[in-house]
């Protein structure tokens, strides 16, 4: 049960640092015009700031089991990544306008920096 309940809170943790992107996304129209190239790697660089800037506050990793520490590493910036993509199209099905972290390969850019910095610098 232990288990569970840490790495639900390491997605959480993601997902929260990831809709306070996508908040600000939406209000900048940088998101929508530049090369998707660039994109994904500013995806990947914010996330990994948003990684360091997370130690601030929780300055141990929830997850306290090695093995399960490297299961996580891969496999939650895969979830956030679905999630992200979910929410795209839930939007774009609601006639929204949608960014590109909305979609899976840059929500998983983002969680997968997040993820790293996390999994290197917390115990």
């Amino acid at each position: 049960m232990e288990f569970i309940f840490e790495v639900l809170l390491e997605v959480i943790l993601q997902l929260f640092f990831e809709i306070l992107v996508q908040l600000g996304l939406h209000k900048a129209v940088i998101a929508r015009r530049s090369n998707p190239l660039i994109a994904a790697w500013g995806y990947f660089f914010l996330g990994t700031i948003l990684g360091l800037l997370s130690l601030v506050f929780f300055s141990d990793s929830f997850i306290s089991n090695k093995t399960v520490r490297v299961v996580n590493l891969g496999a939650t910036p895969v979830a956030v990544g679905i999630i992200m993509a979910m929410t795209g199209r839930s939007k774009r099905k609601r006639g929204m306008e949608v960014i590109r972290i909305e979609q899976f390969f840059f929500g998983y850019l983002f969680a997968l920096g997040f993820a790293i910095v996390r999994y290197t610098l917390t115990a």
